[in-house]
């Protein structure tokens, strides 16, 4: 059996992914999409080189992104949580979230943030929206169903590795 590593792909690999997705789009399974995406590395926009610390930090705080659906009667729109715990201390990010276009952007909008200790919510408290066109996003470049992960870059330019969890 293959370490994680092993199936994961290289920064010019999912540079080739960026150029191909930006070019013809990527299919998206909206139900492989939809789950716990834990972080695993990132690169700055203009290197090629992993940055490191901030990857290293990122995985200690076990930042991670869930994705579910949200349906009404009138819409269906993802829910978006984006999270970091230290031990049994959770700060969470939670909102809606769209896929537009043929790449596609995962757009968000964050409307509340949670923290907890435990079960035990400490704080809660809404978010002010921003307008829709200053709204986050991540540019989908790759996805691996069978390695589970997902590549995308976001709105300030730094590409992120994520990996599904089981």
């Amino acid at each position: 059996m293959k370490s994680i590593k092993e199936v994961l792909p290289e920064h010019q690999d999912l540079i080739k992914l960026e150029k191909s997705a930006r070019k013809d789009g990527i299919n998206v399974d909206l139900n492989f999409l939809i789950g716990q995406w834990n972080f695993f590395k990132v690169w700055k926009k203009e290197g090629i080189k992993e940055s490191t610390l901030t990857s290293l930090f990122l995985r200690l705080v076990r930042a991670n992104l869930r994705i579910n659906i949200n349906s009404t009667k009138k819409s269906l729109s993802l829910g978006i949580e984006n999270s970091v715990s230290i031990g049994n201390l959770f700060i969470t990010f939670k909102g809606d979230g769209k896929l537009e276009g043929k790449q596609p952007l995962l757009r968000f909008l964050f409307s509340e943030l949670e923290i907890k200790f435990d079960n035990l919510i400490l704080y809660s408290q809404e978010i002010r929206p921003t307008d829709e066109k200053n709204m986050p996003f991540f540019a989908l470049i790759g996805i691996n169903q069978e390695s589970s992960w997902l590549a995308a870059r976001g709105k300030g330019g730094g590409l992120a590795l994520w990996i599904k969890d089981a």
